[in-house]
């Protein structure tokens, strides 16, 4: 596990492929998953992040400077990644 990946951490993922309503293309991505679940496991469990209009009940609006505002979690799309293979992830300082 990369120790920089940490639980609020906001990582590159590619989501592709995907089907139907999951999730598309590269994005930021927020880790949830606790510190010791992640460095123990070499999984890593993140929630999408959306710029999108749409208000729905399952979207969290996150505030950083870093990201564009309006910036939202989508909670409805929880994913358990192995981050030795999740395609060049990259971890990015938005704290």
């Amino acid at each position: 596990m990369n120790n920089s990946i940490e639980q609020g951490s906001i990582i590159y993922i590619d989501f592709e492929p995907s089907r139907g309503s999951e999730i598309k293309k590269l994005r930021p991505a927020i880790v949830i998953s606790r510190d010791e679940y992640s460095y123990s496991s070499n999984l890593i469990i993140v929630c999408p992040l959306t710029s999108t209009d749409k208000e729905r009940p399952y979207f969290v609006e996150i505030k950083n400077e870093k990201l564009k505002p309006g910036s939202k979690v989508n909670t409805k799309q929880v994913y358990t990644l192995d981050y030795s293979e999740s395609g060049g992830a990259k971890s990015r300082d938005f704290r």
